[in-house]
């Protein structure tokens, strides 16, 4: 169990990230397009990964306390 806690921490590291500065998603992602400025995405796309990080951060622990 405890490599699985571990892995939910990273991931979890990883939504606070996403909380903070969402931006974070598309530098991660804009390798993909030729021009990434010229393909920067709204502020909706940002707004809704900030949401699902929150969801996410709600969702972790409680999937936590289900499996002890």
């Amino acid at each position: 169990m405890g490599p699985l806690y571990v892995l939910l921490g990273v991931i979890a590291l990883w939504y606070v990230i996403v909380l903070i500065e969402p931006r974070v998603v598309w530098y991660v992602q804009a390798w993909k397009y030729r021009a990434p400025e010229q393909n920067e995405p709204s502020d909706t796309y940002f707004a809704m990964h900030r949401l699902g990080a929150i969801v996410m951060l709600i969702l972790i622990p409680v999937g936590c306390g289900m499996l002890t």
